[in-house]
């Protein structure tokens, strides 16, 4: 594929990025988000990983009548962020796409995800081509948000981390305004990390698994960089777990997976996603805590793969950050 046939895809990525999307968001737990706790808890074997509230988020000067009132952060297999803020803007908001980076206490970057909403059945199609072409999808508002007005937006990701945010900073802002003027700003290089795009539901492994199941595999996907019209494929490295020919199957149907490009100041770069696969055995269900996601699973940034029986030999559903892909595969729903 090339380059300028993948960027400016917005109207399809929407739809099966929302699917990906939608389905780890209805697996995030979200009801422990009304819990605001204000400090990190304790991480027993079934609870999040990470679980604060009310972290303080840096904005731009640009942009400070756009008041944070409150936000939530949980990750378990996968991370789920709300902000609410307030329109402190004279107009009324009719679409906003922002990047916010979590940040542990020392300043270092967990990682970033897009928050984006619209009013508008048409959303600014310049604007996210050149500046956010991957890495998103929108949530529709039935009305613009008046002046003065609250509301909250989500933000759901696939990546994961046993570190806890202790502070958040808005990287990139767009408001457009209902009147049609806009609002843009942006940090120097920000970036969003490179995560899976599009995952097939299911694997077809016909050598037998491991001996001793459950199995966990770590492994580096190095994604490059378009070189000009060509996209050079992925690369998978076996970081922790043992060499076998079901082990190569598995890899190399990963490699026909797509991968959204790492971001850089809104360019493509060079970039890395751990990916911590789990090979259940067949009594295992997967987003059961049958097989708990310990904090010391994620000391770093990483996505979650599950890969679970099914009664047909060779037959595995593929799980991303909890969420069953194997009857709602975002590589299905592109057609």
């Amino acid at each position: 594929m090339s380059h300028n046939k993948h960027i400016p895809r917005i109207c399809a990525r929407i739809i099966w990025i929302t699917t990906l999307l939608a389905a780890l968001a209805a697996n995030a737990h979200t009801p422990a988000l009304r819990d605001h706790p204000k400090k990190e808890k304790a991480c027993p074997a079934g609870s999040p990983l990470c679980q604060v509230s009310n972290l303080t988020v840096e904005m731009p000067k640009e942009f400070l009548a756009l008041r944070v009132i409150s936000n939530s952060y949980i990750a378990r297999e996968n991370s789920v962020a709300v902000l609410t803020l307030n329109n402190g803007f004279p107009k009324p908001i009719q679409e906003i796409a922002m990047v916010v980076e979590y940040l542990d206490a020392q300043g270092k970057r967990i990682f970033a995800t897009t928050y984006a909403a619209s009013a508008s059945p048409l959303i600014s199609p310049t604007w996210f081509s050149e500046n956010l072409p991957s890495q998103y999808s929108i949530v529709p508002w039935k009305t613009s948000v008046a002046a003065g007005a609250n509301f909250s937006i989500g933000a759901t990701s696939g990546l994961t981390s046993g570190a806890c945010p202790a502070q958040a900073r808005a990287t990139l802002l767009h408001i457009a305004f209902q009147n049609g003027t806009h609002l843009d700003w942006s940090a120097p290089n920000w970036q969003l990390p490179v995560q899976p795009e599009a995952i097939p539901g299911k694997f077809q492994i016909d050598v037998p698994p491991p001996s001793f199941l459950p199995a966990t595999f770590l492994v580096r996907v190095h994604v490059p960089a378009p070189n000009g019209a060509l996209i050079p494929s992925a690369q998978i490295r076996l970081l922790r777990g043992r060499l076998s020919p079901f082990f190569n199957e598995m890899r190399d149907q990963m490699l026909t997976w797509r991968y959204w490009f790492e971001l850089r100041g809104g360019k493509p770069v060079d970039g890395d996603v751990l990916l911590l696969i789990r090979v259940h055995a067949a009594n295992d269900r997967a987003g059961e805590n049958s097989l708990p996601l310990a904090r010391a699973d994620a000391p770093e940034t990483l996505g979650v793969v599950d890969v679970v029986p099914q009664k047909a030999f060779g037959q595995w559903a593929v799980f991303y950050g909890g969420a069953n892909l194997i009857n709602n595969s975002p590589a299905q729903t592109e057609q």
